[in-house]
């Protein structure tokens, strides 16, 4: 598998593999058999956090853009983002039900509806 062209910091399993590059891309893989399916693109900088919903119909990602991007990985779409973070977002997890997301910069903690921009907590690490 090769992918992103300056090395991969971020990875997350579902039936497709991603991946989150240095050169701003998330590259999706087939779980199966390695090939290469989508390669999404909209990251100002590296993307060091990719993760699945529970159902694997939804991904987010968050890097040096200091946002958080959701996609559709069945069109490469993306379906919305989230803007706040004071820096770059480094961590990136769907609530076990899919309803919300918690991410991480180096100065917050951010928990928001996963369909909307509301922040339902903020707090300083």
């Amino acid at each position: 598998m090769k992918g992103s062209q300056r090395g991969v910091p971020a990875v997350a399993f579902s039936r497709v593999l991603a991946t989150g590059g240095f050169d701003a891309t998330i590259t999706l893989w087939d779980g199966a058999n390695g090939e290469l399916r989508l390669r999404l693109t909209g990251h100002e900088g590296p993307v060091f956090s990719v993760a699945w919903n529970t159902n694997g119909d939804l991904l987010a990602s968050g890097g040096a853009g200091h946002t958080i991007r959701l996609w559709d990985p069945a069109t490469g779409r993306e379906k919305s983002s989230f803007v706040g973070h004071q820096a770059e977002v480094t961590s990136d997890q769907f609530a076990p039900d899919g309803s919300s997301i918690a991410s991480i910069d180096k100065y917050n903690k951010r928990f928001r509806s996963a369909y909307s921009n509301q922040i339902a907590d903020v707090l300083g690490i």
